[in-house]
């Protein structure tokens, strides 16, 4: 553990095994949407930095980890969290490779910080609002397993119950890891299959298989991994959410590989983002990567979606606060005059903004 400021640095020691679904060609690479199933194990510590990986064991020490729990909100939540934290960190001291590998992150993370304090705690809590939103996600894929499940059937309706607090005491069970990880690969693929089309030569006798066996009769391929690789290609241009979040992860790689494919740059989402497009996503989470290769893909710039309130991509960037992505914008043709439903410019919606990112924005908008 490894403290700066009010942060906490966990460091994990996490299973992580890519499976035969990840992708590696056409720049799919393990970019598989959810219903794929956990593309590198538990996704509860990915972190995008400072990652030192074992040769022989599979292992990863990641530094990111978990915020601690509220012992208040949840009594038994803090024992468990110090057990879990306790196990890894037997785990790195009778390990000589493992511990080596910790002491030297553990010595450029000192030195980060001394250099750049405030810099460092910044990108800590980065690190952890990310290995939030994975756990969260993991979790999810967990609570969509069948809790009739004879083996893991208990784990599931825990898990509904509790949450992510309640995913804690199960983290050092490796075994069980493993067996989760297996069948949210298997319902990923059963997923996948059923976006088969019947008259697919190449793909349609997995559609049969599966409605004649059952997931039973489909989990033998999991080991082929060009067959599996072409499954998820197929599921992913069906998806018509696919680009939607490709652009909410900035991966420019995938966008890229998807317009390529034909999808529509200016495709509107479903109700869970309100027929939002892609450019708008990725404007609202301020990833200007993703917004370049949209915009590059022929994504409109001042597309306004009456289910958004008639927002445009530079009113979602300025309202979250995104200066840069309003700068970006801005040099490819958006319109800062355009009018919301609401009759609100771009620079009206940094009106919730705290003071230094309302002016960061407003700084750019009205130059």
């Amino acid at each position: 553990m490894y403290t700066c400021g009010s942060n906490t640095v966990c460091v994990a020691i996490v299973h992580c095994d890519s499976g035969p679904v990840s992708a590696k060609k056409n720049h799919v690479r393990g970019a598989a949407p959810a219903h794929i199933g956990a593309r590198s194990g538990p996704a509860f510590f990915q972190s995008r930095t400072r990652v030192v990986r074992t040769s022989t064991k599979k292992t990863q020490l990641r530094a990111g980890g978990w915020e601690a729990p509220d012992p208040k909100a949840e009594p038994s939540a803090q024992a468990e969290y110090d057990e879990v934290m306790k196990a890894q960190m037997a785990a790195i001291q009778e390990d000589p490779e493992l511990k080596k590998q910790y002491e030297e992150m553990m010595q450029q993370m000192q030195a980060e910080m001394d250099k750049d304090p405030e810099a460092f705690q910044e990108r800590v809590k980065a690190e952890m609002a990310m290995a939030e939103q994975q756990a969260k996600q993991f979790v999810a894929h967990i609570a969509n397993l069948d809790p009739e499940d004879e083996d893991i059937g208990d784990v599931v309706k825990d898990i509904r119950k509790t949450g992510e607090q309640g995913f804690v005491k199960y983290m050092n069970d490796q075994a069980l890891m493993e067996k989760l990880q297996k069948k949210i690969m298997i319902k990923g693929l059963v997923d996948a299959i059923r976006a088969i089309d019947e008259g697919d030569e190449k793909l349609g006798f997995l559609l049969e298989e599966l409605n004649t066996n059952g997931s039973k009769g489909v989990e033998k391929y999991l080991g082929d991994e060009e067959l599996m690789q072409a499954v998820m290609v197929n599921s992913i241009l069906k998806d018509d959410s696919a680009l939607h979040g490709a652009a909410r992860a900035n991966d420019v790689e995938l966008i890229g590989w998807l317009l390529s494919e034909g999808k529509d740059p200016n495709a509107k989402g479903g109700e869970a983002v309100q027929g939002a497009c892609p450019l708008h996503i990725a404007a609202a989470a301020g990833n200007l990567e993703a917004c370049r290769a949209l915009v590059s893909g022929g994504a409109t710039v001042n597309l306004a979606v009456e289910t958004t309130m008639g927002n445009t991509p530079l009113h979602f960037a300025a309202g979250y606060g995104h200066a840069p992505v309003c700068t970006y914008l801005l040099e490819n043709g958006a319109d800062k005059t355009i009018l919301n439903n609401a009759e609100k410019t771009s620079a009206d919606m940094t009106g919730l903004l705290e003071g230094a990112a309302a002016q960061a924005v407003l700084e750019v908008l009205n130059p």
